[in-house]
């Protein structure tokens, strides 16, 4: 039904929008990071990035532990992709636990400080 072509772009879409964390791994080994041409828009990360949030939100206090760590890596690797448009440099893949929380935060900041906005992260008032 598709050519090879198109089946490697639908998985690619596919993993990263998946809501379990395998996804998201399988996403990120599928050369994402070096290929700016394989990479979603930085639109589509934003409005994944803008859903997922939404999601993290309503399910934070009731979730099941592994579907809150696969909503947390499905947002990192979105928060990946909109690194490699913004060049924020992050260390999101090799940190876990609470560094990995952290990084987050810091790495939220520094896309917003670059014009990506996010639900989660407030813009300063202007000086």
């Amino acid at each position: 039904m598709f050519h090879d072509g198109q089946r490697d772009d639908r998985r690619r879409h596919d993993g990263l929008r998946g809501n379990g964390a395998r996804r998201a791994d399988t996403a990120r080994d599928d050369g994402l990071r070096g290929d700016a041409a394989a990479l979603p828009s930085l639109e589509q990360a934003a409005a994944e990035l803008h859903r997922l949030h939404r999601q993290r939100s309503l399910e934070g206090t009731y979730g099941s532990e592994k579907w809150l760590t696969a909503l947390a890596n499905a947002y990192d690797a979105w928060l990946q992709v909109a690194c490699q448009y913004l060049a924020v440099t992050h260390h999101l893949a090799m940190l876990d636990g609470l560094d990995r929380d952290i990084e987050r935060l810091r790495v939220e900041a520094e896309l917003v400080a670059a014009g990506l906005e996010l639900p989660s992260v407030s813009r300063p008032p202007p000086r």
